[in-house]
């Protein structure tokens, strides 16, 4: 059995530059304060297929030295600016649920919101509790799985 490259990122438990092929892990402290809503609609999205469709050229990376800044900076709305999900575009194109999500995240009061890994999981951040509790309460009536979390520091 083998497991995924992600694993050992997983363990951690904290924020954290991740590269290589997963295995290459750099601390980053800890988040600035922000509210977190996790909706996961009923489609599930295959991890192997997904990365088995990249094309380079149809990929929009996101400036990670910008994001790693701003996480070390506790910079919020620098994070908010350079936040992204490089394979997004790709997963939406045949689960288009993830984008109506995402732009319902936008709508309720997100200050940024974007897909969890390969998806289908998207995630809606904001700094105001209140405004993540309205996120929350509007995407419940859209999505089963819905989950209003605050990140906090475990050490």
């Amino acid at each position: 059995m083998q497991i995924d490259s992600d694993v050992p990122f997983c363990i951690y438990s904290e924020p954290a530059l991740v590269t290589g092929r997963g295995e290459v892990i750099t601390p980053l402290d800890t988040l600035p304060p922000m509210w977190i809503v996790i909706a996961k609609p009923k489609d599930s999205v295959s991890t192997p297929s997904i990365l088995r469709q990249i094309v380079e050229e149809n990929i929009d990376h996101q400036d990670v030295d910008a994001v790693v800044s701003a996480l070390k900076t506790k910079d919020y709305l620098a994070l908010a600016r350079h936040a992204g999900n490089a394979l997004e575009g790709l997963t939406s194109q045949k689960h288009p649920e993830i984008s109506r999500i995402k732009e319902k995240c936008l709508k309720f009061g997100a200050d940024f919101a974007q897909m969890s890994g390969t998806g289908p999981t998207v995630f809606g951040v904001s700094q105001k509790h209140s405004r993540a509790q309205h996120i929350y309460n509007s995407l419940r009536g859209f999505c089963n799985e819905v989950y209003l979390v605050r990140p906090i520091q475990l050490s």
